[in-house]
């Protein structure tokens, strides 16, 4: 057993289900490695923001935190603002996460922000050999008008203690049109600000759901992967918060495996937030697996916000998967994964339970 593991796929709010006993992937390529590290610490951000063609941009400055997390599997950046009036004033938060998938062999990334009617900006990109420059693609949703675009960045590292990044839209014809400047200067420490305390949701029935998990929690996960007869347990901790100005849950789940894969520790994060349709719940889940990369899906919570019901989007060559959330009381929940399996239809894989635990985690 000692050159296999188990590879997790979440499966819903901070769990996780197992898809199969494989070999170990391949570690993350050095150079994406490089270009991850070298951002890590905290910024201080100018950012240019293109309106009209011929008018001048309009500028405001920011802070940004990175740190790798999951096993140093992801960088983790956290970005805020205080916009100026000629945005509307108020507060802009950001959340993103870029790492490796290893099954398409590609740089991946995502990003969050407060802004409404927006959710996960998913991208996938190329780092350049020398570890300095990543070139991505984005394909995200006008919060105005509802259509799809697409979009490229060009993220830059000129030396340690600046960097660059610049994101163009992209036409039918592939014409691009820069709409973002970005740039970074070292800070010498880290930034503070203060995190929002209460969830934003415009439907009742999402805001209980998602408000109903913040807080910290005893975790215990039974695993039973599709075609074999293992069974397994994995314990843990999650802890739920609020991030980007209370538009976002995030789940921190850490646990250890078990030790007959090991006994080596295991993290993931859950990211949900309302997408704006009726009742609609949208989510993601990453973990501390080599090169599993970032599974996004999306789901509906009953009217009485108490159960939701998600599904993944497809990935290639794994099978469809789909979850079932339950808020059994004020102080447990419920998640039950499903797999698709053949003609035997779709299968228990994890039967994951959640006890309130009376303090805030201490990761």
């Amino acid at each position: 057993m000692k050159f296999k593991s188990v590879l997790l796929l979440g499966l819903g709010l901070g769990s996780l289900a197992s898809s199969a006993v494989a070999q170990m992937p391949e570690p993350m390529p050095a150079h994406v490695q490089k270009f991850l590290q070298q951002q890590v610490g905290s910024w201080d951000c100018t950012v240019q923001v293109m309106t009209l063609p011929d008018a001048p941009p309009l500028e405001f400055k920011g802070v940004m935190n990175c740190e790798m997390v999951l096993g140093n599997q992801f960088l983790m950046q956290e970005f805020y603002a205080k916009m100026p009036e000629t945005f509307g004033g108020g507060v802009f938060e950001g959340y993103g996460l870029d790492g490796w998938e290893h099954q398409r062999r590609t740089s991946v990334g995502v990003w969050m922000e407060s802004t409404p009617n927006t959710v996960f900006e998913a991208n996938n990109g190329e780092v350049s050999e020398d570890g300095m420059n990543r070139i991505s693609f984005i394909e995200a949703v006008d919060p105005l008008t509802g259509a799809k675009v697409k979009k490229k960045g060009v993220h830059r590292l000129n030396g340690q203690d600046e960097m660059t990044y610049t994101e163009s839209s992209m036409d039918e014809n592939g014409e691009e049109a820069v709409s973002l400047n970005i740039l970074f200067q070292r800070r010498k420490e880290a930034a503070k600000w203060e995190k929002a305390k209460s969830f934003v949701a415009p439907d009742a029935g999402v805001k209980k759901f998602l408000e109903h998990s913040l807080g910290r929690w005893k975790t215990n996960m039974a695993i039973n992967p599709a075609g074999t007869d293992m069974e397994f347990m994995i314990e843990g901790e999650t802890h739920f918060q609020l991030v980007c100005q209370g538009r976002y849950v995030l789940g921190h789940f850490r646990g250890r495996m078990p030790q007959e894969f090991g006994g080596m520790p295991y993290e993931g994060f859950s990211f949900d937030v309302a997408n704006g349709e009726e009742r609609g719940l949208s989510g993601m889940w990453i973990d501390s697996q080599p090169g599993n990369g970032l599974n996004l899906w999306k789901g509906q919570v009953t009217k009485d916000g108490k159960v939701a019901h998600s599904k993944y989007e497809p990935r290639e060559g794994a099978p469809g998967r789909r979850g079932e959330y339950y808020l059994d009381g004020p102080t447990k929940m419920r998640y039950l994964g499903f797999v698709a399996h053949g003609e035997e239809g779709d299968h228990l894989e994890m039967t994951a339970t959640y006890e309130r635990l009376p303090e805030k985690a201490k990761f």
